[in-house]
């Protein structure tokens, strides 16, 4: 079979297969041999904090003379997980060229599991570069050198659902607000502790302090520690600080607790009362928060006072030395009453949760050593778009179609959404930036356009472009359609089954009838002909006497059910009032005692024996002139 230019059209409906026409819709052109695979896959509703995974997403030669190797499957999606068995060894996928022929039914499948970070919808674009291998038999070969490497996407979908009762603490539930060394007597600097509503439902949280003398609790923003109402997605904030009154150390826990839903979270604080004449501030320190991952956040600057009567000589170091360092020592000695600083640099090149990264010590002489706290966070800054590729199908001529998506912030980190760089005509997107909360705490909503004149393949890319550093800067959205002539055009008008299981309904193929036409076309019925017409069936609509609108469009699902094995040949006949038009619709029947009683990873095949003529050359003989009109 002749290889040639190939669209790829790949909805956001279920498990539909869309094959494609482009240019002027010719039969060489329509004809492009390729695998059968679900254009997408749904996880459905996964709650916060679980996974959820597609059914398996099939791969199948498409006609009963296709050989395909599948070469790698990627995606780079934070919330998907791509579960590949081994793939196969060459070759992968080689379906009957004859319906005499004994095949053993094999797949090639994976499946992608979904594990949301927020509520609402999330999209994965899947990447499959595959190799098409001339036919078994052809006598050419199926080296690399005469094979054509493709790529096709498949799109995964999920959706993220809150659970009705859900609560968050900043810093995570279980760890600790660490004060360090806190001279006696004193306050030390203030740690806020945020309490988040992530549930679907509203929440009163009530907060109770084990010792509230050492660590006085301070509402911000008139926040109410003692009960305190959060609607969905609210928060409130409180400051802790700790004030020692002996030279001993002091912990205490601060709980929250909900009603309804009787949830508990509770963070410890731990504190050291010194005696020391050294005066620190900021005391615990803390970089600046919110840092993204590989963006690192202005220095740290910590002052440092002499309040004893004599002079004291300083040297300055860092329990770990990991991302932190010292870049600026203090001066020393340091005269009574003089101040000096010390400056620390963070380089946030790994992912950190709010909270202690490292300890500055300080051991000056006279008086000993101070231990100080430091604070950091890296949090992870990343985008997703649903959905993650827009296919717009078939386009009349000076007609417009749009696709709304949904961009919002897949990590921990909040991201910026800076511009647009837009698509070539007739492509266009329309929309703004702005800023996204983290785990999809909001959305920005953008349009994408295309509105095409010249009949043709339509392939572009959109970028969003972020604070985001390094190669997560950009986020590409791929754009795909097809621009049709005037008249009135089946997408696509050629559609491969492939092999299906005797007496097992195939995935339900979608072909589009589109009105290009100056006026209304009424459909006045539809039906399957050919000589294997009883073994496809129309599935939807469930009446086609239907009236399609100027630049409007009518779709029918068909699906294969094989009663006996080898080569099926038929056509999608759609009648309106100026004539027909038709769709070439095979496959290849397997089963009922031919298939070994066992399923492996390939379709095995006896190339010998005698048989039906190929799928390819059959459809040659009967294809009729196309009689669609404008």
């Amino acid at each position: 079979m002749r290889k040639t230019k190939r669209l790829l059209a790949v909805g956001i409906v279920g498990a539909v297969v869309i094959a494609a026409c482009v240019g002027s819709l010719t039969l060489s052109e329509t004809e492009q041999r390729t695998m059968s695979y679900p254009g997408s896959a749904s996880a459905g509703n996964v709650v916060i904090g679980q996974s959820g995974t597609t059914p398996a997403i099939v791969f199948t030669p498409a006609t009963a003379v296709d050989s395909d190797t599948i070469l790698s499957l990627s995606e780079n999606c934070t919330r998907w997980t791509l579960n590949l068995p081994s793939l196969p060894v060459l070759p992968a996928l080689v379906a009957c060229m004859s319906g005499s022929q004994t095949c053993v039914p094999t797949t090639y499948s994976f499946t992608g599991t979904f594990t949301p970070s927020g509520p609402g919808p999330d999209s994965c674009a899947v990447t499959v570069a595959y190799r098409s291998n001339p036919p078994v038999g052809s006598g050419s070969g199926s080296g690399s050198g005469s094979s054509n490497t493709q790529t096709l996407v498949i799109v995964l979908n999920g959706t993220g659902v809150a659970p009705s009762y859900a609560m968050t603490v900043t810093p995570a539930a279980g760890t600790a607000l660490e004060y360090t060394d806190i001279p006696i007597n004193t306050t030390s600097t203030k740690q806020q502790i945020t309490v988040t509503n992530t549930g679907t439902g509203a929440l009163t949280v009530t907060g109770t302090n084990t010792d509230p003398a050492r660590f006085p609790v301070t509402s911000v923003a008139g926040s109410t520690f003692a009960s305190q109402p959060l609607g969905v997605g609210a928060s409130a904030k409180f400051d802790v600080a700790c004030n020692p009154l002996l030279v001993q150390s002091y912990t205490a826990t601060i709980t929250f607790q909900t009603t309804p839903g009787n949830l508990m979270r509770s963070v410890g604080l731990v504190c050291n009362g010194i005696t020391s004449n050294l005066v620190i501030d900021p005391n615990p320190a803390g970089f600046a928060r919110n840092t993204l991952v590989g963006a690192p956040p202005a220095d740290l600057v910590i002052n440092v006072t002499n309040s004893g009567a004599e002079t004291m000589f300083m040297e300055v170091g860092l329990t770990t030395g990991g991302e932190v360092s010292v870049i600026g020592a203090p001066m020393s000695p340091l005269a009574n009453g003089g101040s000096t600083t010390i400056v620390l640099r963070y380089t946030a090149a790994t992912e950190h949760p709010f909270g202690r990264i490292d300890n500055l010590v300080i051991t000056h002489d006279p008086g000993g050593t101070r231990t100080i706290a430091i604070n950091a966070e890296a949090l992870v800054g990343e985008i997703g778009v649903t959905p993650a590729l827009v296919d717009f199908g078939p386009v009349c001529p000076n007609s417009e179609k749009t696709s709304d998506l949904m961009v919002y912030a897949t990590s921990s980190g909040p991201v910026n959404l800076t511009s647009i760089t837009q698509p070539d005509a007739p492509f266009m997107v329309s929309g703004t930036g702005g800023q996204l909360a983290p785990n999809h705490g909001n959305i920005i909503s953008l349009t994408a356009r295309v509105s095409a004149t010249t009949a043709g393949k339509l392939d572009d890319k959109f970028t969003l472009n972020t604070n985001i550093p390094g190669a997560g800067a950009t986020h590409d959205v791929q754009l795909t359609g097809v621009a049709l002539p005037a008249g009135v055009t089946p997408t696509p008008n050629v559609v491969h089954f492939g092999p299906g299981q005797i007496r097992s309904p195939t995935i339900a193929k979608r072909v589009t009838v589109s009105n290009c036409g100056e006026s209304e076309l009424a459909i006045t019925g539809a039906h399957i002909e050919g000589p294997n017409a009883a073994e496809f069936a129309i599935v939807a609509p469930e009446d086609p006497r239907q009236t399609i609108p100027m630049m409007g469009e009518l779709e029918f699902l068909v699906i294969m059910n094989p009663s006996t094995p080898g080569t099926k040949i038929a056509q999608l006949v759609v009648e309106h009032a100026g004539g027909t038009i038709e769709a070439d619709l095979d496959g290849n029947g397997f089963g009922a005692g031919d298939d070994g009683g066992e399923k492996t990873t390939y379709y095995a095949c006896n190339a010998g024996g005698a048989g039906g003529l190929p799928i390819a050359f059959a459809l040659l003989l009967m294809r009729r002139r196309r009689r669609a009109t404008a």
